[in-house]
């Protein structure tokens, strides 16, 4: 992202049992782009490994609704 962070609202969504992209990587992520001024909202869904999207479809899907507003 820039210097500033992203300009747009970002949300992240991920698997609480990710063993591609472990849970720790994810809270680093949206820790930097806090520091560096985005807007972030962070959603951990459980019983979701890397294929978040698949696995839980309908809470993904409520949360990206909910974020696009």
């Amino acid at each position: 992202p820039p210097e500033g962070g992203f300009q747009v609202p970002t949300c992240l969504i991920w698997g609480a049992n990710d063993r591609f992209n472990p849970v720790w990587i994810g809270e680093d992520i949206r820790k930097n782009l806090i520091k560096r001024g985005t807007r972030v909202s962070w959603h951990l869904i459980p019983d979701a490994g890397h294929f978040v999207h698949e696995e839980q479809a309908k809470m993904v899907a409520r949360h990206l609704l909910n974020h696009w507003g």
